[in-house]
């Protein structure tokens, strides 16, 4: 069976859990690349080589540029940490810069998906799609995904056996959009559940939880990584399962948000071809108006 070959950027904590997750793959023999300049990490790339030789199914690569740009997939998780108590756009200087350091010469002979999990990771998606210059679809940030799952969770501690599907969409930062009107309980709409106050709580502990996690371990890195394994594993086998994830906003929505073109968080469909948006988009007017605030606060820092 051939090897997918991929290619993690950056060996921080994010990319060392993305490693994890996919040296226990079951189904696809892999070829997985290490791209990181801190010598220091050599060492951790040292503790997974013989972690994997338990299997040895995979095979690990450090460093290697040839690797990079024939990679079928890229996870692009480098970047500077967030402060604490700072937005995610507070770093978007440093992480554009080390962006274009690694991407200016890329040229890719495979037509690789690239999944973007480095934050902002709406500014960071969109500048990956113009330096590479591969089809949008094929450029995805994880988005809101995490922090629909987020959501999730918190709605599941007061519906613990019932099911539940909820999105949050637009930016992956301050100014994410709640969509009640894509949130059920069981089929029934949130607002009926619900009351407005309760709704709110399990909406700021989603917004706030990144500073309760980084409080006790620096960062997230456990879920997002999860995240980001997830679009990988839609895209390698495909299913009809809807995301919440940072891609091109298509021209009708550029016009319904009244922006210029750029990444953010809608509903995507994945298929072996890439993330495309679903057409079929309704909210309520409220949710149209914190999607354009979303989608201005964005493009501000493109």
């Amino acid at each position: 069976m051939k090897k997918i070959k991929i290619t993690i950027v950056g060996f921080g904590n994010i990319g060392r859990c993305i490693l994890q997750h996919l040296l226990v793959e079951p189904k696809h023999p892999l070829c997985i690349n290490i791209i990181d300049l801190d010598t220091t990490l050599s060492g951790s790339f040292l503790d997974f080589s013989h972690s994997n030789s338990l299997l040895n199914k995979h095979q690990l690569i450090w460093n290697d540029n040839v690797c990079f740009q024939n990679s079928h997939f890229i996870f692009h998780c480098a970047g500077p940490s967030v402060p604490q108590n700072a937005t995610r756009l507070a770093i978007t200087q440093e992480s554009k810069a080390i962006t274009t350091s690694i991407f200016k010469n890329f040229k890719s002979r495979v037509n690789p998906f690239i999944i973007v999990i480095s934050n902002p990771v709406d500014v960071i998606s969109n500048l990956t799609s113009h330096l590479t210059g591969l089809d949008p679809c094929r450029v995805i940030g994880t988005g809101t995904l995490l922090d629909t799952i987020r959501m999730k969770y918190y709605l599941r501690q007061v519906f613990p056996t019932q099911k539940v599907t909820t999105q949050l969409l637009g930016e992956h930062g301050d100014s994410i959009v709640f969509m009640a009107s894509k949130t059920f309980i069981d089929g029934i709409a949130i607002e009926e559940m619900l009351d407005a106050n309760t709704i709110h709580q399990c909406v700021e502990k989603t917004k706030t939880s990144p500073t309760l996690i980084k409080a006790t371990q620096g960062a997230t890195f456990y879920a997002v990584s999860n995240c980001a394994v997830s679009i990988f594993n839609q895209l390698i086998t495909p299913t009809a399962s809807i995301l919440p994830l940072s891609v091109l906003i298509p021209t009708q929505f550029q016009q319904l948000f009244k922006s210029a073109p750029l990444y953010m968080s809608l509903p995507v469909r994945i298929t072996k071809n890439g993330a495309r948006v679903e057409e079929a988009f309704e909210c309520s007017d409220k949710e149209l108006m914190e999607l354009r605030k979303s989608a201005k606060i964005i493009c501000n820092y493109l």
